[in-house]
């Protein structure tokens, strides 16, 4: 039987360099006021199209938001 023991802890210490990475020395206020656009664009998709749609219709939807 294969062990894929290692390969999740490989796995996890990736996902954790790539946090820090893309986080290190910033705020917790800073990591979030630097995605509030994309949290903002997202709710107004929400509340324009409450009911949701496919994964094509949302990337449609984000484009004409961001425009």
């Amino acid at each position: 039987m294969l062990n894929t023991g290692w390969f999740l802890y490989i796995l996890g210490v990736l996902f954790v360099l790539l946090f820090w990475s893309r986080s290190r020395g910033l705020t917790f206020e800073e990591l979030l006021k630097r995605s509030e656009h994309e949290h903002k664009c997202v709710q107004r998709i929400f509340a324009s199209h409450p009911h949701g749609g496919s994964w094509g219709k949302f990337k449609v939807w984000q484009k004409e938001v961001d425009d």
